[in-house]
């Protein structure tokens, strides 16, 4: 870490939009230090937040620590409501949009952060094909839409998400950036998005080390390869690393051994852990073709589109450009990789 105790950059989000390549694709680079696995939340969950300290938190997420290197996050949670409890309160309640944001800012205030912004449809209806996958939706997108659209519905959303009500507003990304740009500054958040980072991996992945400070020439092997996509299927789906977990824990001599242990040793043991339970997810994926939307889905679809379009306006204010899903013809088109929030939009 180049600061004692700090972390100099989050990938914020969005989730559902490329972060777990991201992930892949910036650990290969020897300026930057990220936690073994990829997710390592600590602001977004009162659960961690309430019970760590910001000491504890660091040796659980960087086990072993390399000096002299940038130390990151990727952590999609930080585009979504506070979990657990306290600052989101009850669903319907009043939830203060900055919350997340602040904490954030108050710990960090010279982070930079990245956002990596997909087609807010298209990332609404990747996350119903996750979820349904997994066996946790059992709606039909048609009938899921048409729930989550409801005023109150969306209230709920916003103040609390769960698996299954996040769809739509996980897409509200001038919402959920606004925050930031106005406590962190315009210069200090970089805005990339999904279909440049397949199209031009290599561009975006400049453009991220440019902004971070590091060494832009370095390009990781796996440049180009995908992640976690949604239409992935699962090659065993009975074994993981977490078995083998479970059953040690179960074993009175494996529970005497661990106990035994120091608190370094521990934390370089789940370091391991973390990160052979990363690779393993990373690969137990089998690549399969996206479903075409059905011809039901067509009007869903749609009232996502509209409900989106304000929130698209509010974006494009923030970013001095509209994303790529808004702009229309003639409209320039978005800077090779991403650009930072644009200042001088942001004070119109």
């Amino acid at each position: 870490m180049t600061g004692e105790g700090a972390i100099d950059f989050l990938v914020i989000g969005a989730p559902k939009s490329g972060t777990t390549s991201l992930f892949e694709y910036l650990r290969g680079h020897p300026e930057i230090e990220l936690p073994p696995d990829k997710e390592a939340p600590y602001f977004s969950d009162d659960r961690i937040y309430g019970r760590l300290s910001w000491e504890e938190y660091l040796q659980r997420a960087f086990p072993a620590p390399k000096r002299g290197r940038l130390a990151g996050t990727i952590t999609p949670h930080y585009m979504s409501p506070i979990t657990g409890v306290a600052e989101g309160g009850p669903p319907g309640g009043p939830y203060d949009e900055y919350a997340l944001p602040r904490r954030i800012h108050e710990r960090l205030p010279s982070a930079r952060l990245i956002a990596i912004l997909r087609d807010p449809v298209q990332r609404a209806y990747s996350h119903h094909i996750q979820e349904t996958r997994l066996g946790h939706e059992t709606r039909p997108f048609p009938a899921a839409v048409d729930e989550l659209l409801r005023p109150e519905a969306l209230a709920d959303s916003r103040a609390q998400s769960t698996r299954t009500n996040c769809y739509v507003v996980l897409g509200e990304y001038g919402r959920l950036l606004e925050p930031y740009h106005e406590l962190f500054g315009p210069d200090r958040v970089l805005v990339l998005f999904t279909d440049a980072l397949a199209r031009e991996p290599g561009a975006v992945l400049r453009r991220i080390h440019e902004f971070l400070g590091v060494d832009p020439e370095v390009e990781p092997r796996n440049l180009g390869k995908r992640y976690n996509v949604s239409a992935a299927e699962r090659k065993v789906s009975r074994v993981s690393p977490a078995t083998a977990v479970r059953l040690a824990a179960g074993n009175p001599l494996t529970r005497a051994v661990w106990r035994s242990l120091s608190e370094q040793r521990k934390s370089a043991v789940l370091g391991w852990y973390k990160r052979l339970d990363f690779r393993f997810k990373t690969w137990n994926r089998r690549a399969a073709p996206a479903p075409e939307p059905p011809a039901e889905d067509a009007a869903a679809l749609e009232r996502l589109r509209e409900h989106y379009a304000a929130d698209g306006r509010l974006l494009a204010r923030l970013l001095g450009y509209p994303p790529p899903w808004e702009a229309g013809e003639g409209e320039p088109p978005d800077p090779p990789g991403g650009s930072e929030l644009n200042p001088e939009a942001a004070r119109k």
